[in-house]
């Protein structure tokens, strides 16, 4: 399969790239360039066919007027993340090249499905704060990531972060130890517990509209429920998925989920949240891990 790093994978200033079999004229969206320039330089390797995939993912979401809603979008289920020059594409987030990295690792990685943790000291670090963002803020937030694995009741976070205050800044928990789900966003008190889902597999959106309102969503559809809790504050320290950071600024709650993808950005309409779910259930259905 064609790869892509050094000289031949690009030329500078040009966004276009021939494809062996995939024809000429193929037309590489410039953000996805400048993803790819990031990862080469790094000792990255980007294989064709996931190139394809990400660029038709930023395509997508520039055509529907979201890419810009985006502040980080990371792929981890590319076709050559077990290897140490895929890991770093995987690492390279597509939307401002943020490189995350991996805590305890080397984490489990799996080509076109994923990373896993050992659910006891292992994560990835997304490298990024909440008040870094330009369209993550106190009353217009969203995370989201697709989940691989219907894991059992465990004391974990799927992806979160946190403020100075409390371990309840931004925390998706989809069944935690006591059977339930758990979610908030950029409030205090954290949320009670909600029915978890019957399956935790699929794309999940984290998103909070207003100071009073965040919802959560599975798979594009309708709200999986609300939490009422009111907004308070934008969480400070770095965020992760498979885990998240305590009051303290110790890494807390570790997942055993697989993820495929996560995203960071500004609050996401019902509409929208589906728009985002068809274009990551795409990519899923490309690489053949789709659950919906």
């Amino acid at each position: 399969m064609p790869i892509f790093r050094g000289s031949g994978a690009r030329s500078s200033g040009v966004a276009r790239h021939n494809f062996v079999g995939r024809g000429s004229g193929f037309s590489l969206d410039p953000d996805i360039a400048l993803w790819l320039t990031t990862v080469n330089l790094a000792g990255g390797l980007v294989l064709s066919s996931d190139l394809v995939l990400a660029n038709n993912f930023a395509l997508g979401m520039k055509a529907i007027n979201l890419w810009s809603l985006l502040d980080n979008w990371w792929f981890t289920a590319l076709g050559n993340v077990s290897t140490a020059a895929g890991k770093i594409a995987a690492l390279t987030d597509i939307r401002s090249r943020v490189v995350g990295t991996e805590i305890a690792g080397p984490l489990t990685w799996t080509n076109q499905q994923g990373v896993t943790g050992n659910g006891t000291s292992q994560g990835i670090d997304l490298g990024t704060i909440g008040g870094s963002k330009s369209q993550y803020t106190l009353n217009s937030a969203s995370n989201m990531f697709y989940s691989l694995i219907n894991y059992a009741a465990r004391n974990n976070v799927d992806m979160g972060n946190s403020d100075n205050v409390n371990s309840f800044g931004e925390a998706t928990t989809l069944r935690y130890g006591d059977g339930n789900l758990y979610f908030a966003l950029n409030d205090a008190n954290g949320d009670t517990g909600r029915a978890a889902p019957t399956d935790t597999r699929g794309f999940w959106v984290n998103t909070r509209v207003s100071s009073t309102t965040a919802i959560i969503y599975q798979n594009g559809g309708s709200a999986f429920a609300s939490n009422g809790q009111v907004s308070t504050a934008v969480p400070t320290h770095n965020f992760g998925i498979g885990g998240a950071y305590s009051p303290a600024g110790l890494w807390l709650e570790w997942s055993t989920n697989q993820f495929a993808m996560c995203g960071i950005g500004g609050g996401l309409s019902a509409a929208q949240q589906a728009q985002i779910a068809t274009l990551a259930n795409n990519f899923a259905r490309a690489q053949g891990f789709n659950v919906f």
